[in-house]
């Protein structure tokens, strides 16, 4: 956890003020790697949950780690869904936020818990 903290704050010192990637890190197939490449030439780095956010586009972030907080909200009219998208950011606190783990908070947060609420 030591590790990815250090890269968190590197990734913060290097995205100063307006993100590094400008969003695509979020849509790379291996974010992992991508962060790596930043500051070595081989491996795969967890960044942090909120590294991504800040990464891509900085200050602006804010608004991606509200979404996050959004989908948890929405997500808690049914304990099946709240369940699973407390456990995908549990996961993703250390290994960071990519296109999938995006899209399996987008899919139980927000548009199952919608489904499951009415039904």
């Amino acid at each position: 956890m030591g590790f990815t903290f250090l890269i968190f704050h590197n990734i913060v010192s290097v995205s100063l003020p307006f993100g590094f990637f400008h969003g695509k890190l979020l849509l790379h197939s291996d974010p992992r790697w991508r962060v790596a490449f930043m500051f070595t030439l081989n491996g795969r780095y967890t960044y942090f949950l909120f590294g991504q956010p800040i990464a891509d586009f900085e200050i602006l972030g804010v608004v991606e780690a509200y979404l996050f907080g959004s989908l948890l909200r929405l997500s808690e009219t049914d304990k099946k869904t709240a369940s699973v998208v407390l456990a995908t950011l549990i996961y993703a606190l250390e290994s960071g936020v990519d296109a999938f783990i995006l899209s399996m908070l987008l899919l139980f947060g927000g548009v199952y818990s919608k489904y499951a609420s009415k039904g």
